[in-house]
Formats: structure tokens, sequence, C-alpha cells
């Protein structure tokens, strides 16, 4: 299970398992409920992978539906660490249980 932490009426966050987890900030629109994720750094995972970095790209997918207690949101995952590179798009999808 995942915790997520209301900030306000338009804003949540969750953290990805990393060595130094940061929040990662939704940010849900209140007239469309479409989710977004703005450019931010969420954690490293050691010096061989560098800094790893989370933005939501454009989807029909990045929705909330809050009488469901679902949100989605499809976001890109990569690193500073040019060896790295772009881990490329994810969805990522959770549930309130």
């Amino acid at each position: 299970m995942v915790p997520v932490t209301q900030i306000d009426a338009t804003h949540f966050s969750f953290e990805y398992a990393a060595l130094d987890a940061q929040p990662i900030i939704v940010e849900v629109d209140p007239v469309t409920n479409v989710t977004s994720i703005a450019n931010q750094y969420f954690g490293n995972y050691g010096a061989a992978f560098g800094k790893f970095y989370i933005k939501s790209v454009e989807d029909d997918d990045n929705t909330v539906l809050p009488c469901q207690g679902v949100f989605s949101v499809v976001a890109n995952i990569y690193s500073d660490e040019p060896t790295v590179g772009d881990l490329g798009s994810f969805r990522i999808v959770m549930r309130k249980q």
C-alpha cells in the first residue's frame, strides 16, 4: 500500500520507493478532473543511477474519479545520469482501499 497525502483541494502527494524518497505532487484540475505532475525530483537509487525525475505527459488516462476513489496519471521517468537516461512513460493508477 502506498500512502497518499492530501495537500489541499487540488493537490495530493505520494512517494516512490527511493533512497531519499521525495513526495511526488499531483495536481487535479477541479473543473475537468484531469491530473498532472509538474517536472520534479523524486529520489535517487545510488550514485551509479543518478537523480530521478518525473513529469506527466498528456494522455486521456490522466484523470481522477473521486466517487470511485481512483486516480490515474501517465508520467515520464528519467535520470540525470546519462547511462540511465529516459526510462519511458508509465501509467500510475492508485485506488483507495
